[in-house]
């Protein structure tokens, strides 16, 4: 579901940079900041999402590490643009509001999880030091 989520967080960030535009606050320095942070954090999601599905792809069991930093990523994410949206006081549409409900939900699906795959990662690197 990486891939999915990057692709909601990209829309979501592309509903919030036509807010901005039509506000025509765009230059206000700590904004563009921001927009470029979230960009940063988009690709370097997506990036991780190819690599994960390249991986398991070739059924190998490494990509483990890498959904549990892309869950943290996409925390992030959420809470940085959540915090924008309210700092600058944008409006939002609809389709942003349902895109973030759906994202929030899927990262409380998987904050369930990490705890669980942590400690299977955590413990076969455990057991393969002995």
């Amino acid at each position: 579901m990486m891939g999915a989520a990057a692709g909601g967080m990209g829309a979501e960030l592309m509903d919030v940079i036509l807010e901005i535009n039509a506000r025509d606050i765009s230059e206000d320095r700590s904004l563009r900041s921001e927009v470029g942070a979230l960009d940063s954090l988009l690709e370097t999601m997506r990036s991780i999402a190819r690599e994960a599905a390249q991986k398991l792809d070739q059924q190998d069991n490494t990509a483990m590490p890498l959904t549990l930093i892309f869950d943290e990523l996409a925390e992030g994410f959420q809470s940085r643009i959540t915090a924008m949206v309210k700092k600058w006081e944008l409006k939002t549409r609809e389709r942003y509001n349902i895109l973030q409900a759906d994202l929030n939900i899927l990262g409380l699906m998987n904050k369930k999880n990490i705890p669980r795959k942590q400690m299977k990662l955590g413990s076969e690197l455990l057991h393969g030091a002995e």
